[in-house]
């Protein structure tokens, strides 16, 4: 088989140093990427030969099989390896590609004879856009709500949980919210880990004088917004929750509403990372994460960590079911 590796942000055959087929979950055969000069090339798109005809795989009559092509993936580590033609960067990527029939030889199990391209079809054989990140930190929300008391309360409006791979560390630089809600107000706007107030109101937040709308939420302290390899850290978004005379909430016939969404984004902020105040004006900002790729031993200790090009946005990163993180949130809802 010729499989083809389609750039992905400028990426390539640069982002896998080994590349393993499986039938099912059985090895047929593995390759090390970069010992092979490709058989093709257009400039951009490089094609590569996959040689199985020495362990053929066998399709019974009338019956299917299911190939499936896994990686091992180079350090990314731009102190050790420097970025630049043929080195693997962080969000640059490949999309394994069959393009043709002509790219599969196939023979009859008992005949020997090869199968005429007319014989032969490649439909759909192209594998997802994969990017390459050093790690990848995963967010779990905690939607629960509540009953809105009489009074002024402070509550934790939204929680949400972020864990980090076991392969490195990840670190946080922006969350945001959308609030709305009618009867009620909010003040004091304040993110915290544990006991630890870590994350302020932000620059570019549009809050209605209720407490109301779009929320940007910074990290004050650099230390807890770092999620360390393997670990889990719990994030609480507090308010002093208003429900008073003055808007009717606290009479006995009285009521309010609140509802707390935690927002994602679903384009990248670019085709590369970029600096964090960049992805955080970005059309595509509500949250801005790194991977530390540009600074991996000081990590925010470094004096060039957010000036770097080292930070994304939430685009393709998972929620704890699996699924893409959406661009906004069911919400936290709070009502009397």
């Amino acid at each position: 088989m010729y499989i083809t590796g389609k750039q992905v942000n400028g990426g390539g055959w640069d982002q896998i140093e080994k590349l393993h087929l499986y039938r099912n979950d059985i090895l047929v055969k593995s390759i090390l990427v970069k010992s092979i000069t490709p058989t093709i090339t257009d400039g951009v798109n490089r094609t590569i030969l996959f040689d199985i005809a020495n362990d053929p795989i066998f399709v019974p009559k009338d019956g299917a099989v299911a190939l499936f092509f896994k990686a091992d993936t180079p350090e990314l580590n731009y102190e050790l390896n420097g970025m630049g033609p043929g080195l693997a960067a962080s969000f640059e990527g490949i999309q394994l590609a069959i393009n043709a029939n002509t790219d599969v030889t196939a023979k009859g199990a008992q005949s020997g004879t090869t199968l005429v391209d007319a014989d032969k079809s490649v439909v759909g054989a192209a594998g997802n856009r994969m990017y390459l990140v050093r790690g990848v930190p995963i967010f779990r929300l905690n939607e629960t709500g509540g009953t809105i008391p009489s009074g002024t309360t402070t509550q934790v409006l939204h929680s949400f949980a972020v864990s980090a791979d076991s392969a490195v560390d990840v670190g946080l630089g922006k969350v945001s919210y959308q609030i709305s809600g009618d009867g009620v107000t909010v003040e004091n706007y304040k993110l915290y880990t544990g006991s630890t107030w870590v994350g302020f109101l932000a620059r570019g937040s549009d809050i209605s004088p209720a407490g109301f709308g779009k929320l940007n939420i910074g990290f004050d302290s650099r230390s807890d917004a770092i999620i360390s390899a393997g670990t889990t850290k719990t994030f609480s978004l507090k308010g002093d929750l208003i429900c008073s005379s003055a808007t009717g909430c606290s009479s006995p016939t009285g009521g309010g509403l609140l509802v707390v969404r935690f927002l994602g984004d679903l384009a990248p902020a670019a085709s590369a990372p970029l600096s964090y105040m960049d992805v955080y004006n970005s059309a595509e900002g509500d949250i801005v994460w790194t991977d530390f790729w540009r600074t991996p031993t000081l990590e925010f200790s470094s004096s060039t960590s957010t000036t770097t090009e080292q930070w994304l946005n939430s685009y393709l990163i998972k929620d704890i079911s699996g699924g893409n993180l959406g661009s906004t949130s069911s919400g936290a809802v709070w009502a009397k």
